[in-house]
């Protein structure tokens, strides 16, 4: 994962959690400006911090995060992604203009299935 993927990553669960940059500045000791850098792909934290950033996010290791490298304007996204275990599915819908990123909790089976709206249901297995 390069440092954009990783700073969309931390903007995207610091603002599930209604986090600021400051409060999460304030309870690593660090400058604000340290992590809008890294939500800005302009470098990573040090992977001493990673731990403790993990615990402010709600980072569950327990949890798959995926990235789909598609385009998201009105006339071509992706509809939804289904994320498929052997006894259950989830299902997260997708609008267009918004990062096609999403989190699920790893469970057996590992597959998943995405429906683009110009060119139909994919699967790509985990």
């Amino acid at each position: 994962m390069d440092n954009i993927q990783v700073g969309k990553l931390i903007r995207r669960l610091r603002a599930e959690k209604n986090m600021t940059q400051r409060e999460i500045a304030d309870q690593m000791g660090i400058t604000e400006q340290a992590v809008s850098k890294w939500e800005r792909g302009l470098g990573g934290p040090d992977i001493s911090l990673l731990p403790e950033l993990s615990t402010i996010l709600g980072v569950n290791e327990d949890d798959y995060y995926v990235t789909i490298d598609h385009e998201m304007s009105r006339e071509h996204y992706i509809s939804f992604v289904a994320y498929v275990g052997y006894d259950r599915v989830l299902i997260v819908k997708l609008y267009p203009q918004q990062d096609a990123e999403l989190r699920f909790p790893k469970m057996q089976g590992r597959r998943i299935l995405a429906y683009c709206n110009q060119h139909g249901l994919w699967e790509e297995r985990l």
